[in-house]
């Protein structure tokens, strides 16, 4: 195929195309089935679809697959997944969970897709933001990455996320799906027997059935609270519903993964001597909030909750 740049033809003049064999011309040689055709300029490739994500979604994640050879291809070939948000007035933390799609640990040492908020590099603890790598051509645990949006870098009103992939955009396949954002609880300090804050709510995936605890309806296998640090050391305790095995339901505490796990509870029943110590050391300034969160590891599927969530000072 030839291309004939219109930016060397002149469309006032009359063209002659010639093929020259340049060497031994009494060699056998030939052209046929020629065709001329005006080509119409494409462009550049339409930008992506910016998704709306709704903010405390009662439907649970989007569950539609963007990326690149992943799903329905939504990315536009410049390997870039777009949504927009609504923060309201921007003075909350949000949480944002997702899973990735065939993030591979051998480019750039796992560092392949990156996520931006409002056009600007996500950072936790000084660090850029990455999907965590998955297997090649899979999916890793569903809602497996966790993000706390901090307000701080939150504007009121709309504020737009997107997961850029750093390699080959148009041959790499990529991709990110169970996109979620969620509010975190408030949680306030108790001080026991005269101020009682306790919440009774019960979170988690329940039907109801045990008799002991409701019919609840997480979609996103964890919820998260929010609590102000006072400078001291502080404790949650927390009743556990049908926890079947240490490390079925784990703790993170302002975006460690690794904080905490709790312990074996009882099947389809309440156990509740769960006592997790919240040192003032682990914990943000005095006055600041930080972020409690108990989520199910995605290789469980069972019912699970939380209840009884009592917020003290070690004094």
């Amino acid at each position: 195929i030839i291309t004939l740049s219109a930016a060397l033809l002149d469309a006032t003049k009359t063209y002659t195309l010639e093929f020259r064999q340049e060497k031994n011309i009494a060699y056998q040689w030939g052209v046929t089935d020629l065709i001329i055709e005006e080509v119409t300029d494409p462009g550049d490739p339409p930008a992506d679809t910016v998704v709306t994500l709704t903010v405390d979604d009662v439907s649970g994640p989007d569950t539609t697959e963007y990326g690149n050879n992943y799903g329905a291809d939504t990315e536009a070939g410049d390997g870039i997944a777009r949504f927009d948000f609504d923060a309201g007035a921007g003075t909350q933390d949000i949480i944002l969970t997702a899973t990735g799609f065939d993030i591979d640990s051998s480019f750039n040492s796992g560092m392949e897709v990156q996520v931006f908020l409002n056009d600007t590099a996500l950072q936790i603890g000084g660090s850029d933001v990455f999907l965590d790598t998955t297997a090649n051509g899979a999916e890793g645990p569903e809602g497996g990455n966790y993000f706390v949006l901090d307000d701080a870098l939150l504007s009121a009103g709309t504020n737009t996320l997107s997961f850029r992939q750093l390699g080959n955009v148009d041959t790499f396949q990529w991709g990110v799906t169970d996109v979620m954002l969620t509010t975190p609880v408030d949680l306030l300090l108790s001080d026991l027997p005269t101020t009682d804050n306790t919440d009774t709510t019960e979170y988690g995936s329940h039907d109801g059935s045990s008799g002991v605890f409701g019919s609840v309806s997480n979609a996103h296998g964890y919820q998260s609270f929010e609590f102000v640090s006072t400078g001291n050391d502080m404790t949650l305790d927390v009743d556990g519903f049908d926890v079947d095995a240490t490390g079925e339901i784990d703790i993170i505490l302002n975006g460690d993964d690794s904080f905490g796990t709790l312990g074996a509870g009882t099947d389809n029943d309440l156990r509740a001597d769960y006592t997790i110590p919240l040192l003032a050391a682990s914990l943000n300034a005095v006055g600041e909030t930080n972020i409690i969160t108990f989520r199910q590891d995605p290789t469980f599927t069972d019912d699970w909750g939380v209840t009884n969530l009592v917020l003290e000072d070690v004094v």
